[in-house]
């Protein structure tokens, strides 16, 4: 479910229905610009475990304009949501996905990987750091920009804590956050989720009762099992103005 402070701004509408949520205009300390249209939100890895959340999530308001880039362009074959705009680009590379960028109001970056795999090549640098390296690059080019009025925002889905064997794995989102803190101090948001579970799978759940049952582990606190559907909650959060739980690092 969704927060109590963002249900005030919902009106809940019949199930065959998406919910609408109400405009409001922000002070102008907000990153939010609500000016009676719909908010553009482009999700970068739309179609992977996170991306598809978000994008499920996303999908119940009738307030959002929604894209997904990815190197296939396909959704997931169990998600079936027809208003998302699913777009194929390697946004490490220049492309028809900048003009996309261009005019969000917020990009979502959830591409990245666990563990590298020599066999199929991939790596944190091609896989994690270069694709977020180049959409925050684009981001910042296009937001200071003469001709462009319109700012737009980032969010960059890091990770709280690692055990010892994922230490290039947390090297990796660090390296993304100092180029976010360089080129876009006041364009972007960090999430800090633990490791992502997934309550339709029974070996999750297991993991995030256990995760549970031993919360005076600081160990485990800093694990932070944490659902990618509670994910996508709080991304509506930060994307409506509100304060999020995950923008803050469990130490």
């Amino acid at each position: 479910m969704i927060g109590s402070s963002l249900a005030s701004r919902i009106t809940i509408a019949p199930q065959t229905q998406k919910r609408k949520m109400r405009l409001i205009l922000f002070p102008p300390t907000k990153q939010l610009r609500l000016d009676g249209r719909l908010m553009i939100i482009t999700v970068v890895g739309g179609n992977g475990f996170v991306g598809s959340g978000m994008l499920k999530e996303l999908s119940q308001f009738d307030d959002f304009e929604l894209y997904s880039i990815s190197r296939s362009g396909r959704p997931d074959k169990q998600v079936t949501l027809p208003n998302v705009k699913w777009l194929k680009g390697d946004v490490s590379q220049p492309g028809h996905w900048e003009k996309i960028i261009a005019k969000s109001d917020w990009v979502i970056d959830c591409v990245g990987i666990l563990f590298p795999n020599p066999l199929t090549k991939t790596s944190y640098w091609k896989n994690s750091i270069q694709p977020a390296e180049s959409l925050i690059n684009t981001i910042h080019r296009q937001n200071i920009a003469s001709d462009n009025p319109k700012k737009t925002h980032f969010l960059f889905v890091s990770a709280n804590y690692g055990p010892f064997f994922m230490a290039p794995y947390i090297k990796a989102k660090l390296e993304v956050e100092k180029d976010m803190a360089r080129l876009l101090p006041q364009n972007s948001v960090v999430v800090y989720p633990g490791i992502v579970t997934d309550s339709s799978k029974l070996t999750t759940r297991l993991l995030e009762n256990l995760a549970k049952a031993l919360t005076l582990s600081l160990y485990f606190k800093r694990l932070r099992f944490v659902s990618r559907d509670v994910i996508a909650q709080e991304t509506v959060r930060i994307l409506t103005g509100e304060t999020s739980f995950l923008t803050e690092r469990v130490d």
